[in-house]
């Protein structure tokens, strides 16, 4: 790792994708830098697992207009300028630079507005044409990211000349889908041919003309007509703006006078506002997190869940919203195309024309074993954040269901581990969080088949059944939990004597078919430090292990060792870094005393984040080693916004501040250790039960960190390493 002062690069460096990515709840638009979209690719815009406009852009008369600038205002909105080329034309050339084009677009639940602004800097009046050039071709989110779709509908264009609207409809047996492209009645009246509007401009020196257009997304009904007039960008006039401004009165106010980790703190909060769904069954104010956009807006088990751990400081709702909608698609029977079984959480849940013709299985597909184990280690931390008893005698019975498809379906080999196994042909292979088909490899770089028992379910396993003890002690039965108790140290003691390798210090990535241990060295036995199933004597070794060149690069922990054969630093999986991943280790590290571990691992993914554009944390970047004359190298297909790599920075900062919650015994338990990159942390209206707080964390000098309890509403009290904190200390 980089000594301070050493990051000079990212003075003069920003590492940025190519599109311009933005979004409103399942509404997004994955344009170029331009904001325009081309035919070909991925780029479009989209709504529900559908893209409804593959090609849309601008022209005057019959050429490109030249970009001046362009880029995001917020996550649900864009702003380009453009200007004129030269324009050859029989009644007298126009010369560049004359005329601007100003397009602001803003997104809003399945609409897409688009303020469209001409303005005449020429000495003498112009004409000319704005052509708009539109075509949808309806793919599927799936069809766009290579599944072949083995029967396309059919799309029928009309266009109202009195109603000034485009319609765009395809129909594909029982799937609907319809774009209306509605323009705002006006001094200019479009005509339409052969995939473009034209709209005939003619201004005087200085006039502008301002056209307003509504873009509705349908799925299953009609898109119905929306009439408006023009808005100002950021003028506040439409319900995003107002769920925009929501996010920010709801969530905690965390800050820092480090300049580069504010930008962090604020770029992440932004993200994690970005993947809010907006479900209709959810009270108002709780919002669905989304995995991330472009390709995983929609409903996930797993990621969902680990989104709504990592911000519980900053967001509660989120978890709030994970139990409800998980609990609500949990397993009730077999079923062998969806992999689904009595008391299994759900994976992937998704709304397009494959999912409804059922071409694939999202409806919803529960490939996945974590998930399962997730959610009831989710209902404990959301019990000991809220101490809400109602909440927890609500889900405790699907808590049950999912402790019950653990101990009978968890373990296809009857080895006494936990494992997946893709038993139909379809789906997915590893069904870890690691989920790639090569995700999983031996020591030698071979794959390794199902079934698999990953290291990281254990400790998931072993967790769940701890808290779950925990709550049937508190509402259930004391004997189910002296039961859960017993299994628990029963599974931690076999652990240990088959995954531990004493040569190597470390535990095996997982065990593969026939019982062949997978001595991969890999990132997965940092989870088990998070779970806690980690033998104490053994945890420094791990920590160690851990933070070795071969796994830590100075970005991040890779996922897998640099020495293993398979290892490649641009694979998805096999030694790339995933900011989730190493914020789980992180709090591991934490839980085991290891706060130095802790704070470089944040040090790192902090680090990382300065150097990218906004800096905001995309998915996953390569795992290259780092060096006094490198950056860090986004990989090409990585998700930004993504709700896990956002929600790291929240547990990485819970991490450093050992922030614990234990509303049921009434108390907020803080052990921070700031390292000397971090002044120090304002946090504001942080919610933990009954109560409210403001409090500082400061950095002192050959001291341990000052805390200062600004303002306490309610009965919870503050510990700091285990001794009460008085208000106003």
């Amino acid at each position: 790792m980089l000594e301070s002062g050493e990051t000079h690069l990212k003075d003069r460096m920003s590492v940025s994708p190519e599109e311009l990515t933005i979004n409103h709840g399942a509404t997004f638009v994955i344009s170029n830098r331009s904001t325009q979209i081309r035919e070909g690719g991925a780029r479009g815009i989209y709504f529900s697992d559908t893209r409804f406009i593959s090609h849309y852009r601008y022209r005057f008369d019959r050429q490109s207009p030249v970009l001046l600038s362009a880029g995001r205002v917020d996550y649900y909105s864009s702003l380009a300028h453009f200007t004129n080329p030269l324009l050859i034309r029989d009644n007298g050339n126009l010369p560049p630079n004359q005329v601007r084009l100003r397009v602001a677009r803003q997104l809003e639940r399945g609409r897409v507005f688009e303020d469209i602004r001409v303005t005449n800097y020429a000495l003498e009046p112009i004409s000319l044409a704005l052509v708009v050039e539109i075509k949808s071709d309806f793919a599927d989110i799936f069809e766009v990211r290579g599944i072949e779709v083995p029967v396309r509908g059919t799309i029928e264009t009309v266009w109202d000349p009195e109603a000034l609207a485009l319609t765009n409809t395809y129909r594909n047996g029982e799937f609907f889908a319809q774009l209306r492209y509605q323009v705002a009645p006006g001094a200019i009246r479009p005509s339409y041919a052969n995939g473009e509007l034209v709209f005939p401009i003619s201004l005087a020196p200085k006039d502008s003309i301002t056209l307003a257009v509504t873009m509705t997304m349908s799925v299953g009904e009609p898109a119905p007509r929306v009439e408006r007039e023009p808005l100002d960008l950021r003028s506040g006039q439409l319900h995003s703006d107002h769920l925009h401004l929501r996010w920010h009165q709801l969530t905690t106010a965390i800050s820092t006078e480090a300049p580069d980790v504010q930008r962090i703190i604020e770029g992440a909060g932004e993200d994690l506002a970005a993947v809010r769904l907006y479900l209709p069954e959810l009270p108002q104010d709780i919002w669905m997190p989304a995995a991330g956009v472009p390709w995983f807006v929609t409903i996930f088990g797993r990621d969902s869940e680990i989104t709504a751990l990592q911000t519980l400081m900053l967001y509660p709702g989120f978890a709030r919203a994970v139990l409800h909608i998980l609990a609500r698609y949990q397993g009730r029977e077999h079923d062998e195309w969806r992999l689904e079984e009595p008391g299994k959480i759900m994976h992937e849940l998704r709304f397009g024309q494959l999912a409804a013709l059922r071409r694939i299985p999202h409806t919803p597909y529960y490939g996945t074993v974590d998930a399962t184990p997730l959610f009831i280690i989710l209902l404990s931390e959301v019990w000991r954040w809220t101490a809400d008893s109602d909440l927890v005698r609500h889900y405790l019975p699907h808590a049950r269901a999912a402790l019950e498809w653990i101990d009978t379906y968890g373990d296809h080999d009857g080895d006494g581990f936990y494992d997946y196994w893709r038993f139909v042909p379809h789906g997915l292979k590893n069904q870890g969080w690691k989920d790639s088909g090569n995700a999983i490899v031996y020591e030698d770089g071979s794959q390794v088949p199902n079934p698999i028992a990953m290291v990281e379910f254990q400790g998931y396993v072993y967790d769940a059944k701890l808290r779950l003890a925990e709550l049937e002690e508190s509402f259930g039965d004391q004997q189910q939990a002296q039961a859960l108790r017993s299994a628990a140290a029963e599974l931690q003691e076999r652990f240990h004597e088959t995954f531990w390798m004493e040569d190597e210090g470390f535990f095996a990535l997982g065990i593969g078919p026939g019982g062949r241990l997978i001595r991969s060295i890999s990132s997965n036995p940092g989870h088990c430090l998070w779970s806690g199933i980690v033998r104490p004597e053994l945890a420094g070794r791990v920590v160690a292990r851990l933070l070795a060149d071969d796994l830590s690069c100075g970005w991040g922990i890779r996922t897998l060792s640099s020495l293993n054969p398979a290892f490649n630093p641009i694979d998805y999986q096999l030694g790339a870094v995933w900011p989730h991943d190493n914020a789980i280790i992180a709090l591991g590290c934490k839980r085991y005393g290891f706060s130095d571990a802790a704070n470089a691992i944040a040090r790192a993914i902090f680090d990382t984040a300065s150097f990218f554009q906004g800096h905001r944390l995309p998915e996953l970047y390569g795992g290259f080693q780092r060096t006094s004359h490198s950056i860090p190298v986004l990989y090409t297909a990585a998700n930004i916004p993504q709700a896990w790599a956002a929600g790291s920075v929240f547990q990485l900062l819970q991490a450093i501040l050992g922030l614990e919650a234990d509303a049921p015994h009434g108390r907020l338990n803080l052990n921070p250790t700031l390292p000397d990159w971090l002044p120090g942390l304002s946090i504001k209206n942080l919610a933990i039960g009954d109560s409210r707080f403001d409090l500082e964390v400061v950095r002192r000098d050959n001291a341990a960190p000052e805390i200062r309890l600004n303002r306490r509403h309610g009965t919870i009290s503050v510990y700091y390493n285990g001794r009460p904190l008085p208000e106003g200390s």
